[in-house]
């Protein structure tokens, strides 16, 4: 694609373990855009299994203003009905430079684990080294 773009999705089955990448869909970014209305359609795609999706758009990591936000596509708890939130600061950004335009997140697994998503890769990690830990310590811990 002719834009900023990394081209891959990650799906991220956290029932099975496994991590798949998958291209993005040139047609799909010429219906959707970007943004809310690709995460939408990926929730779509997947919603018998109530995944997060996170997305970034096609101006995210240029110069453009508040380019550096991305999305997330997921079910409210509270009204049961799909809604979209930003990840703000640098979330987006930090997204796309990982590697990864889309990660759609699903399933239930069996123990508490942690998902690491670095150059390209999404890893699912067991979590019982952080589990319990508050936020500053699991981070410190994680990034050892």
């Amino acid at each position: 694609m002719e834009y900023l773009s990394t081209n891959k999705i990650a799906i991220v089955d956290l029932a099975t373990s496994k991590v798949t990448d998958q291209e993005v869909d040139e047609d799909l970014v010429k219906e959707r855009i970007g943004g809310a209305g690709i995460t939408t359609a990926l929730y779509e795609q997947y919603q018998d299994e109530d995944p997060i999706v996170l997305g970034t758009g096609l101006l995210t990591g240029t110069l453009a203003p508040a380019s550096a936000l991305g999305m997330i596509t997921a079910k409210s708890p509270l009204t049961g009905k799909v809604c979209h939130a930003p990840l703000t600061l640098y979330a987006g950004l930090e997204l796309k430079f990982s590697g990864f335009d889309y990660v759609v997140i699903k399933g239930k697994p069996p123990k508490p684990v942690y998902l690491w998503i670095h150059d390209g890769v999404a890893d699912i990690n067991d979590a019982k080294d952080v589990w319990g830990k508050d936020v500053w310590t699991s981070t410190d811990t994680i990034r050892e």
